[in-house]
């Protein structure tokens, strides 16, 4: 019976940590992995693991560069980071900082930028959240409906909270739990009330 493909999730974590710590073998990385990742509890075996690390550094030294740690200005270019994403760049790296995580790795860096573009009103944490369990097996970020919650961003505001719970009444996934207008001309007639602050 052939053996299950590693998680992609895993590839990627052993990968970045081998790009940080290059002389390290399969029992350091696991003590790493342990220490490091919180949001999953299936730790690959050690044999596993050092069966990536020997993929890992037959790659080309341009496809090792994406899981190596972010540094501004280290990381930018056109062929790593471009300039641009620069601003999203710098708060996920003090976000890192601040909740006592790694440097995060150029990949992750990308994803996020990807995702600031998408939804510029998206918060560093909520990026996380989003991207933490979409890295499928196959390498693709698809968490069902990825594209959709892009597209309705439920959670800037009430009035696109009732929108997404209008166009899928019946989706498998957890259903917010706004309990406002539920018909299509209820919904767009909401009204958005924001808080004002008083001005000097």
């Amino acid at each position: 019976m052939p053996r299950p493909p590693t998680d992609k999730y895993w590839i990627d974590k052993i990968r970045e940590l081998a790009a940080a710590h290059p002389k390290a073998g399969a029992g350091t990385i696991e003590t790493l992995l342990w220490q490091n990742v919180q949001e999953r509890d299936d730790y690959p075996r050690t044999a596993t693991i050092g069966r990536e690390l020997k993929k890992f550094r037959a790659l080309q030294p341009e496809e090792k560069a994406i899981y190596g740690e972010f540094h501004w200005p280290q990381s930018m270019g056109p062929d790593l980071v471009p300039w641009e994403a620069s601003r999203v760049a710098l708060d996920l790296l003090r976000w890192h900082q601040l909740s006592g995580r790694r440097r995060p790795s150029v990949q992750v860096v990308l994803w996020h930028w990807r995702l600031s573009l998408a939804t510029p009103e998206t918060s560093t944490d909520y990026r996380h959240g989003l991207l933490g369990p979409a890295i499928t097996p196959e390498g693709r970020v698809d968490l069902p409906p990825l594209d959709m919650e892009l597209a309705f961003e439920p959670w800037l505001d009430r009035k696109r909270e009732a929108f997404w719970n209008y166009a899928f009444p019946n989706r498998p996934w957890p259903k917010l739990t706004f309990e406002g207008p539920q018909t299509l001309d209820e919904i767009l007639s909401m009204e958005i009330v924001t808080e004002e602050t008083e001005g000097d």
